[in-house]
């Protein structure tokens, strides 16, 4: 027999405990000069409390880089976001945003509010260096239904995977077929590519396609029976949840209403992950953000979301662990009923021979 695995329990923490996160210190007061013996000049004097005040703001936090095309000219009037922030880069390509929240944020670019690229993950003080962005390149194709006849005036979205990211696509435009059922897509650098389709009846398809040069005669042959995804959410006390967001792809999302109702329509067959954002304090029960789900074609699959809330853990180390005296270790937990999903802590300190694990779900778990 497998030996069984140490359990941790983590529990959700009482109403008024935590505290400040800030990583933002007040700035140092600064003491009046003691007399001098000798009344100095008045500039020496300004000289002295110019640099203490410039010595006490910190530099803001700040993303630059340049835009340039494939041969290495600048790219001007490319739109820079970050996250909430937005700036343009002038006629040189080059750019400078300042982050309006602390943490990794998504940074795109955009022109004439069309989504080029992007990349997740990005730090909030970074230095990119040249961004080569390539908007020269087509992708054409043809929708066809299960029977192979072509559709027309259908509805054809295309979407961009971000660097760095698992497999996270946004939204780049949507176009609709022709008589005989053709499709383009201008203006798209290389990268890799989602298209779906959409058409009543619940009939649908996607397709990923890495792009170099342009593309041409793709063929998205529509598969017939979407299926659909409908739940309701609820809060610790059983009471609905409204407002979250649930979303199986850039394609594919919603939110709850005033009930907790939510529901996702005309999805794929097979196996689909559905992703939850609950509001601040709140995890879905089992895992920290999605859900895996078997969908059948044609049906409607029902899943109600429990939310719990947020709790700390505390692992205290024996053994040889405890023996070694690490300052920091990484450590993997399981939840207890889901093998498949794994939680993952890296370089956290030791303090006093047991970790601090906070944020995590309120549950049981095991050690990975």
């Amino acid at each position: 027999m497998r030996p069984e695995p140490p359990k941790v329990v983590a529990a959700a923490p009482a109403s008024g405990s935590g505290g400040s996160n800030s990583r933002h210190r007040p700035f140092p007061s600064i003491a009046a000069p003691e007399p001098f013996l000798r009344a100095p000049p008045p500039g020496r004097v300004l000289l002295i409390l110019g640099l203490a005040l410039f010595c006490a703001v910190p530099a803001a936090a700040a993303v630059t880089g340049r835009t340039v095309n494939a041969s290495g000219a600048p790219l001007a009037g490319i739109e820079i976001r970050f996250d909430d922030a937005r700036t343009t880069t002038g006629a040189d390509g080059h750019f400078i945003i300042n982050p309006a929240s602390p943490g990794l944020g998504r940074l795109s670019f955009h022109r004439d509010g069309q989504l080029l690229c992007g990349r997740e993950n990005v730090e909030p003080d970074t230095a990119l260096g040249p961004v080569i962005i390539d908007p020269t390149h087509r992708i054409t194709g043809r929708v066809l239904g299960p029977d192979g006849t072509p559709l027309a005036a259908v509805s054809v979205r295309c979407a961009i995977e971000l660097r760095d990211s698992w497999e996270e696509y946004r939204l780049v435009g949507a176009t609709t077929t022709t008589d005989d059922g053709h499709f383009a897509f201008d203006a798209c650098c290389p990268g890799n590519y989602r298209f779906h389709v959409a058409q009543p009846g619940a009939l649908t398809g996607s397709h990923v396609l890495p792009v170099g040069g342009d593309f041409n005669h793709m063929v998205l042959r529509l598969h017939s029976g979407g299926s659909d995804v409908r739940g309701v959410i609820t809060d610790p006390a059983g009471e609905p949840v409204a407002d979250v967001a649930v979303a199986a792809d850039c394609f594919h999302r919603c939110r709850s209403n005033a009930d907790g109702h939510f529901r996702l329509v005309g999805l794929g067959p097979g196996w689909t992950q559905i992703a939850i954002t609950p509001p601040e304090g709140l995890y879905v029960a089992g895992n920290q953000s999605t859900v895996q789900l078997s969908l059948e074609a044609g049906g409607e699959t029902d899943h109600d979301i429990a939310l719990v809330r947020a709790g700390a853990l505390r692992v205290a180390l024996t053994g040889p662990a405890a023996d070694a005296q690490p300052a920091r270790l990484d450590i993997r937990l399981r939840p207890q009923g889901h093998w498949d999903d794994t939680y993952t802590f890296l370089d956290r300190e030791v303090d006093e021979g047991a970790l601090r694990l906070d944020p995590i779900a309120a549950g049981s778990y095991d050690i990975a």
